[in-house]
């Protein structure tokens, strides 16, 4: 193993130690199962948060890969711009050039731009599914029906004149 192959094994294991602690304070399960359903139910409780605690996240990571090897980062502010420009074009001035940020890099290519597709849809909390919406304009109509039919009931029984019950077109000749 060459001089360079070590510190950059030990970095990317310190690097997946700190995720496995940082889930494992959360409670998460760590299986890639596990953290693909832990996404998933995030960007569906809210998107916005998702994407930004996705961001924050990755550019932490990507900080703590690169800062002592790659002269580009030397603060978080520079892991979070190279990060944030991931989300979508991709294009920055900074390019990894330690495995674990070759790694992080490659996951938030792959994920990012949806993240940040997703992020102006409403929480799930907030979208009312359809099935309800058209249930309640159905109710809706059903009780002015009622209502137009008592008016009507009561028109006639006062001797005001009542619609006839023949549809419009229809005449007596």
């Amino acid at each position: 193993m060459s001089s360079t192959e070590k510190p950059r094994k030990q970095g990317l294991a310190a690097l997946a130690l700190n995720a496995a602690v940082l889930f494992a304070a959360t409670g998460e399960d760590l299986s890639l199962e596990g953290l693909k359903s832990t996404l998933r139910s995030e960007v569906e409780k809210d998107p916005i948060d998702a994407l930004f605690r996705f961001t924050a996240g990755a550019a932490w990571l990507f900080y703590q890969a690169e800062h002592d090897e790659n002269p580009r980062v030397t603060t978080y502010a520079d892991a979070l711009v190279y990060i944030s420009t991931s989300l979508s074009v991709g294009y920055h001035e900074i390019h990894p050039r330690t495995q674990a940020g070759q790694m992080i890099a490659a996951v938030v290519h792959a994920l990012g731009p949806s993240l940040a597709a997703s992020a102006l849809r409403p929480p799930c909390e907030a979208q009312v599914p359809a099935v309800a919406t058209n249930d309640a304009v159905v109710e809706r109509l059903d009780a002015v029906l009622q209502e137009l039919r008592a008016l009507r009931l009561g028109s006639a029984s006062a001797g005001v004149l009542a619609p006839r019950e023949d549809g419009p077109g229809d005449s007596e000749a």
